[in-house]
């Protein structure tokens, strides 16, 4: 997935902006946000996770693994990776779908 891309669905999905393209920057960023709604907002953030669908599981997991690692982070980090799953899985789609177009009506 394009870095800008990918920036710009995660701040649509979190209700912030994320500058630039550089997933770095972006990252912290998201990691700031994701703080931000743990503490103030934590209800937003429980559904914006949902929408995204990040697995419950998989958060409680690692925060129950990794006690001393900022949760923002590893949320973060889910978050990133189920949009990259998914941008993966639409361009599988894409292309499984153009090699039927003689097959469509």
């Amino acid at each position: 997935m394009e870095n800008g891309e990918m920036i710009q669905a995660l701040a649509i999905q979190f209700g912030t902006e994320l500058s630039g393209d550089d997933h770095t920057a972006a990252r912290l960023q998201l990691i700031a946000r994701i703080n931000w709604l743990i503490l103030h907002d934590f209800e937003r953030l429980v559904n914006t996770l949902y929408r995204i669908d990040v697995s419950e599981k998989k958060i409680n997991a690692l925060l129950k693994d990794f006690p001393q690692t900022d949760a923002a982070a590893i949320i973060a980090e889910l978050v990133i990776r189920r949009e990259e799953e998914k941008y993966r899985s639409r361009q599988q789609f894409r292309s499984n779908d153009d090699n039927g177009q003689e097959e469509r009506w």
